[in-house]
């Protein structure tokens, strides 16, 4: 709830009106996307583990570390994503904001 409010308070004040940044709809649903996601793959871990062993899991066993680390750094990647991609559109944009920057 704080991440929705953080980026709706940034995306009104930074954007123009009527941008997807500040949509409180398309907030909430992306949320429950990425949510819903997240589970999705995290639960594909284990089935992936079973059917890369042919269900004996100790032939994985030299993977599991790299497998993990990786799948961290991903998903710690793709959730600072946005923090990232929203400083980075608005210096594109020449540091513009509100209203104005949809005029120039």
């Amino acid at each position: 709830m704080m991440t929705i409010s953080a980026l709706l308070w940034i995306g009104s004040h930074f954007s123009a009106s009527g941008d997807g940044v500040e949509e409180p709809l398309g907030l909430i649903i992306g949320s429950v996307i990425y949510g819903l996601a997240a589970n999705v793959f995290y639960t594909l871990g284990w089935i992936s583990e079973l059917l890369w062993a042919g269900g004996d899991t100790s032939r994985t066993q030299p993977f599991r570390k790299p497998v993990f680390y990786l799948g961290l750094i991903v998903s710690c990647a793709l959730t600072l994503l946005p923090a990232a991609l929203i400083p980075a559109i608005w210096w594109m944009s020449g540091f513009h904001h509100g209203p104005e920057a949809s005029l120039q």
